[in-house]
């Protein structure tokens, strides 16, 4: 198939013959024409010397755009034939192409289905050997973090964990087997330790709750023979302050009869007393009344002429009378 696509493209398209490379401007003149320009004057139109400033860049631009007119004219024809030689490349290579994409489209499709279905069997099967690993790991760490679980625990509970802790085995740690038989004895060891301990301490707590016990009962019998030490002693004061407040209350009642007695007397002797005041008084506010009576009555007969009684009666000369308009 090679042979035959080689023998198309000959046939069909045959390389152009590439000419030599020679550009009508060479290096050196460029470079004598930019050693004559590299002092570009700057141009003041009014200055004397502007238009002599101007007839050289002038003469400069001119040459430099000849010289890049004349390149670009000859790139051009050099550049035909191998352009035209490329869309021709990429014609038939176009056919060719049109021709194997589909298939080649078809065959990846089913290429893909196969080596993704390979790559998902791998990733799958790698993905369940990491979860197996994985699954170990955590197992060992489990067993060696074991001991933390136990701290606070009592001997009996340790010496139970020791009991139900089961010794590694291939079926259950394949290749960390070894490893995990590192941990188990480890862990075991350390819970022994910790079960030994705690039996120590245990006994030693036994032995003082048991000291304690007795001090306290000792204690609480010592505290009880107070109470009822106390109990007695408050039952006595309660009684003599009962036989105290009793004769209080028998002094309270009779001095509140002698006070109620006294009391009564004094109130009917002040009785008696305002009695006779209001008496005497009445005794002589009559007295007064009748002496006032004597002394108008006396002042009144002086008067012949009624007129002037009345005028003095006004100015207030009579006494005991008064005179007011309503």
């Amino acid at each position: 198939m090679k042979e035959a696509i080689e023998a198309e493209i000959l046939e069909d398209t045959k390389a152009p013959v590439l000419k030599d490379i020679n550009y009508p401007v060479s290096i050196v003149d460029l470079n004598k024409l930019l050693e004559e320009y590299k002092d570009i004057p700057t141009i003041d139109p009014e200055s004397e010397e502007a238009k002599g400033q101007y007839d050289k860049v002038l003469k400069g631009h001119k040459a430099f755009v000849r010289a890049r007119t004349s390149i670009e004219k000859v790139r051009k024809e050099l550049k035909a034939p191998s352009i035209e030689y490329g869309k021709n490349v990429d014609t038939i290579a176009k056919s060719f192409q049109e021709l194997i994409n589909p298939t080649e489209t078809l065959l990846l499709v089913q290429r893909k289905k196969y080596e993704d279905h390979e790559r998902l069997k791998r990733e799958e099967a790698e993905q369940i050997e990491r979860e197996r690993r994985d699954n170990i790991r955590s197992n060992i760490e489990s067993l060696r973090n074991t001991t933390l679980l136990y701290i606070n625990s009592d001997s009996v509970t340790i010496a139970e964990a020791i009991s139900l802790i089961p010794i590694p085995e291939n079926d259950t740690y394949q290749e960390f087997t070894d490893e995990a038989i590192e941990v188990y004895k480890k862990t075991i060891s350390q819970l022994e330790q910790m079960h030994e301990t705690k039996v120590k301490a245990e006994n030693a707590d036994a032995i003082e709750a048991i000291r304690k016990a007795e001090a306290e009962a000792k204690e609480a019998e010592a505290k009880a023979e107070i109470e009822r030490e106390r109990k007695a002693f408050e039952a006595e004061k309660a009684e003599f302050q009962r036989v105290k407040d009793a004769e209080a209350e028998k002094v309270r009642l009779q001095q509140e009869e002698i006070n109620r007695q006294n009391a009564e007397r004094e109130t009917k002797e002040l009785m008696e007393q305002q009695e006779e005041e209001r008496i005497a008084k009445e005794k002589e506010n009559a007295k007064h009344k009748e002496k006032c009576i004597a002394e108008t009555l006396e002042a009144m007969e002086k008067y012949t002429d009624n007129g002037l009684m009345l005028n003095e009666i006004i100015a207030g000369v009579i006494p005991n009378l008064k005179w007011e308009i309503n």
